[in-house]
C-alpha cells in the first residue's frame, strides 16, 4: 500500500507547490466561464444569460451545502493525519456519505422551487441539469489533495477538463434551443476531473470502508462550525445573484452575473495563497512568513484594483460584448470589495491558524452574512432593486467581518 508519509519535500516548498496549484485550479474554475461568457451572452442574449446565471448561482448554493464545510475541514484533518492510512481511509468515506446526504436535500429543495416558480417553471429542465453537474463538481475532492500537500497533481486534470469544456461551448452553443447543454458540458467536465482524481486517490492506498455510525457523526460535528461558516460566506457572496434573479428582470441579473464573475476572477487569483497556508500554518504556527506573505497579497490587490478602474471601460466590452457595459458602475464597486475582502481573508482562518483560535474565524465570519442578509430585507421592503445596491451591500459586508476580527 503506497503510504501518503512518503512526501520528502520541506514544508515550505510543499506550501509553495500548493499555492501554484491551487492558484491554476481555481484560475481555471473562474476563466473558463470568463472565457465562454461573450460567446454565451451573444449567443443567448443578456436576458437568458441571465436566466442561466441564476440557475448556476442556485448551483454554487447547492455545491456549498453538498460541502457540508469539508473543503476547510477536510484539508485540515487529512493534514493532521497524513501518517495514518487507516485513519484518512474511513475519514474519506465518511465524508463522501455525509456529503451524499446533503446534496440530496439540497438538490430536492432547489427542484421543488424550480417546479413551483411560475418565473421560472419553464427552465425546469435547466435546474435540473445545473443539480446534476453541481452534484458532480461538488465530489471534486480539492480539500484532500491540499491536505498532503500535492494539489498539483490534480491542477492538471482540472486545466484538461476546463479546456475540453471551452472548446465544446464554442462548438456545441449555437443558438438559444442549445441552452441546456451548457450545464451538461459543466458536469462532463467536472466527471471528467472527479473520476481521475478518486482513481489517484485509490492509487495512494485510500480505501472505502463503512465507518461507525459514531465516527460519522463525530466527523459531522467537528466540521459543523466550518459548514455553517461556509454556508454564511456564500450565502451573502451569492444572495446578490439570487435575489435580483427572484425580484428583477434577467437583463438586471445578466448585468450583475458579468460583475460579479469579474470580481470571483479576482478572489480566486488570491484565494489560492490562503487555502494552501492554511493547512501549513495549522502545522507550522510560522507567524513571520503569514505576516510577509499577507502583505505582499494585499499590496498586490490593491495594485490590480486601482488598475482594473482604468481598464475596465476599454477591457469589459472587448471581452463581453457591448451588452455588458451596464456592468461596469457595478464592478467597479467589487473593485473595492476586492482589496477589503482579501485582508478579511488573511486576518481569518490563516491567521487564527496560527494563534490555534480557528474557532474566532468560524464566529467572525458569520457577522457578514448577518449584515448582508438584513440590508437585502431593508432593499426589499423599499423597492431597491438596482444591482450598484447590492455591491455596495458586499463592500459593508466585508468591512463588518473585518472590524469584527480586529477587535
Amino acid at each position: 500500500m503506497a503510504k501518503i508519509k512518503e512526501i520528502a519535500k520541506s514544508s515550505s516548498s510543499r506550501l509553495a507547490e500548493n499555492v501554484s496549484a491551487l492558484t491554476i485550479i481555481q484560475i481555471s474554475n473562474y476563466i473558463a466561464p470568463l472565457l465562454v461568457a461573450r460567446h454565451l451572452i451573444s449567443v443567448l442574449g443578456l436576458e437568458l444569460y441571465g436566466v442561466l446565471a441564476f440557475a448556476l448561482g442556485l448551483g454554487t448554493l447547492f455545491m456549498v451545502v453538498a460541502d457540508v464545510g469539508f473543503s476547510i475541514a477536510g484539508s485540515e484533518n487529512i493534514s493532521r493525519h497524513h501518517n495514518d492510512n487507516i485513519f484518512i481511509s474511513k475519514y474519506v468515506s465518511s465524508v463522501i456519505l455525509i456529503k451524499a446526504l446533503f446534496a440530496l436535500f439540497a438538490g430536492l429543495i432547489i427542484l421543488l422551487y424550480a417546479i413551483n416558480t411560475v418565473k421560472y417553471q419553464e427552465y425546469f429542465e435547466l435546474f435540473l441539469w445545473v443539480i446534476l453537474s453541481s452534484f458532480t463538481r461538488a465530489f471534486i475532492p480539492t480539500w484532500f489533495f491540499i491536505g498532503i500537500g500535492q494539489a498539483s497533481q490534480l491542477a492538471y486534470i482540472s486545466i484538461i477538463g476546463k479546456v475540453i469544456y471551452v472548446v465544446l461551448i464554442y462548438v456545441v452553443i449555437v443558438d438559444q434551443s442549445d441552452i441546456l447543454n451548457v450545464p451538461i458540458l459543466i458536469g462532463c467536465s467536472a466527471l471528467f476531473t472527479s473520476c481521475v482524481s478518486w482513481w489517484m486517490i485509490r492509487k495512494k492506498g485510500v480505501m472505502f470502508t463503512y465507518p461507525t455510525i459514531k465516527f460519522i457523526k463525530n466527523i459531522f460535528v467537528k466540521t459543523l462550525p466550518y459548514f455553517l461558516s461556509r454556508l454564511g460566506v456564500t450565502t451573502y457572496m451569492n444572495a446578490g445573484l439570487i435575489f435580483l434573479g427572484l425580484v428583477a428582470n434577467p437583463a438586471l441579473v445578466g448585468a450583475y452575473a458579468v460583475a460579479e464573475q469579474l470580481y470571483k476572477v479576482m478572489q480566486s487569483a488570491f484565494a489560492p495563497v490562503t487555502q494552501a497556508i492554511f493547512p501549513h500554518m495549522i502545522r507550522e504556527k510560522d507567524l513571520i512568513m503569514f505576516s510577509k506573505i499577507a502583505l505582499g497579497v494585499i499590496g498586490v490587490t490593491l495594485i490590480c484594483s486601482v488598475t482594473g478602474y482604468f481598464v475596465s471601460p476599454v477591457l469589459v466590452p472587448l471581452f463581453f460584448g457591448e451588452a455588458a457595459l451596464a456592468a461596469l458602475p457595478i464592478l467597479n464597486i467589487f473593485l473595492i470589495a476586492i482589496v477589503v475582502h482579501i485582508i478579511t481573508v488573511f486576518l481569518g482562518f490563516p491567521l487564527f491558524a496560527v494563534l490555534d483560535r480557528v474557532d474566532l474565524a468560524n464566529m467572525t465570519i458569520s457577522v457578514g452574512p448577518i449584515f448582508y442578509l438584513v440590508g437585502l430585507l431593508i432593499f426589499y421592503e423599499l423597492n431597491l432593486f438596482d444591482p450598484i445596491y447590492l455591491a455596495l451591500l458586499m463592500v459593508i459586508s466585508e468591512l463588518a467581518i473585518l472590524i469584527f476580527r480586529v477587535k
